[in-house]
């Protein structure tokens, strides 16, 4: 691959990164949850919502690609396309055989654990050419309301994959406690402001201290 080719590739995903971080507080009107008429709707709608997220996450996902097609890319002869079931989902089709790529996974703090597992060939990432972007999102209203994005963390697909079990412990996000990644991408849960690192017991006291080293390192 020769250097002109390697930037371009890096031009594509930084100008595409820059374009996804601009929706941070961007009401995405693909659905809207209707306010509740009164408190015991609201209760039962706070239990249920969480079976939203995957269709909510999906438009959402749509709603990205879109959003980068607004933006003129003729300098590169391409155009973004969604290739869902495919990895990564969202690619830039243009005429050169290594094509840059955006895996987007949206979030729901409320509903599920953050997870991303890569099932396909290391060769997405050999050329550094695949982005993950994890889009974080509530209904505007926290339990009703259009989706908002509350937040955006991109980073490379090569160095989510090079996480170990190493970098888990346990995150209370709004009083519930899930598992995600602590070291490297504590961010994306800091950013939030609303995680907290809890002891992830005796039996893993030691992943424990390395996250919190590993925290206390990062500043």
């Amino acid at each position: 691959m020769t250097l002109a080719y390697s930037n371009a590739i890096h031009e594509i995903l930084q100008i595409a990164s820059d374009k996804i971080h601009e929706l941070k507080d961007r009401i995405i009107d693909v659905v809207d949850v209707i306010k509740p008429p009164d408190f015991e709707y609201a209760g039962h709608l706070s239990l249920v919502l969480s079976k939203l997220s995957p269709l909510i996450g999906n438009m959402i996902e749509f709603a990205i690609v879109s959003e980068l097609n607004r933006s003129d890319w003729s300098r590169y002869k391409g155009k973004w396309d969604r290739q869902d079931p495919g990895f990564p989902d969202t690619i830039f089709q243009w005429d050169k055989e290594v094509k840059p790529g955006i895996e987007v996974k949206t979030w729901f703090p409320f509903a599920t654990e953050i997870t991303a597992r890569f099932k396909d060939s290391q060769l997405h990432f050999a050329n550094n050419q695949t982005h993950v972007a994890i889009v974080a999102w509530t209904p505007e209203y926290l339990i009703y309301g259009k989706p908002r994005i509350m937040d955006i963390f991109i980073d490379t697909a090569k160095s989510f994959d090079g996480m170990r079990c190493a970098d888990l412990g346990q995150i209370r996000v709004a009083g519930e406690t899930v598992f995600g990644l602590v070291g490297k991408c504590w961010n994306q849960f800091h950013w939030l402001g609303l995680a907290r690192i809890e002891p992830p017991g005796e039996e893993n006291r030691d992943e424990e201290e390395k996250g919190k080293q590993r925290i206390k390192d990062e500043g």
